[in-house]
């Protein structure tokens, strides 16, 4: 069951886990204080890639969200991963804003 705070998930194989990413939702102020859903880490074994896992993977973690009331979800990923960049495309995400990061 996914709270509405910060939780791993991980996809197993065979009693194995193939594959993992968190999952947060966050509180909002915009869209009339409406909740969204932060993925990161996102990962599959490299040895399992291209096989609709990672599909599958990222769609159950939409239903999750959606589940619990997210409005929004939203991921960044290195631009210079453009396979990456593909995939999340290829779901329906859609490239709406810079990112910046500062190292504490």
């Amino acid at each position: 069951m996914l709270s509405k705070n910060a939780r791993p998930d991980g996809a197993e194989q065979n009693n194995t886990v193939i594959g993992c990413l968190q999952l947060t939702l966050i509180p909002g102020l915009t869209r009339q204080g409406a909740w969204r859903a932060l993925v990161e880490s996102v990962r599959v074994a490299s040895h399992l890639r291209a096989q609709g896992i990672g599909k599958a993977f990222m769609r159950h973690a939409i239903v999750c969200a959606r589940e619990k009331g997210a409005k929004l979800m939203q991921l960044t990923s290195d631009m210079r991963r453009s396979e990456a960049l593909r995939f999340y495309k290829a779901l329906g995400f859609s490239q709406s804003h810079a990112g910046f990061k500062l190292e504490l």
